[in-house]
């Protein structure tokens, strides 16, 4: 997350807290990430005080925020995952052992990936 002041394990309050009026400021040792790079690593969780995923794999959202800018859809698939017990993307069509694995797959790679697709979509549409 953003601020210092805000910790949990539970998605709900995650996603309740980054949808407030007004947004935490940036902690000074995050402030040079994207909008996108600090909302993929606040909802991938932290596995014995290792985070699941490396800032590295991260950098081709080094200049975005196109998944900021749509996290109630992000947040809205997070949730139909967690209630259906989805493992299978509905972008890619790949199957997943883990639920865990398949929201990973979907907050890193193919969410940001079919956002690009319907920008490019809509920029073509209106030429």
């Amino acid at each position: 997350m953003n601020c210092n002041k805000f910790e949990t394990k539970i998605f709900y309050e995650i996603k309740k807290h980054s949808l407030r009026k007004r947004p935490c400021n940036k902690r000074s040792e995050i402030i040079l990430l994207s909008d996108d790079q600090l909302l993929v690593m606040s909802l991938l969780p932290y596995h014995n005080e290792v985070h699941t995923i490396d800032i590295k794999e991260l950098d081709y959202l080094s200049n975005s925020n196109i998944i900021s800018k749509n996290k109630i859809e992000l947040y809205n698939e997070i949730d139909i995952i967690e209630k259906n017990k989805e493992k299978k993307c509905k972008y890619c069509f790949e199957n997943f052992n883990l639920i865990s694995e398949l929201k990973k797959h979907i907050i890193s790679k193919c969410f940001y990936e079919d956002l690009c697709k319907r920008k490019t979509i809509d920029e073509n549409s209106k030429k």
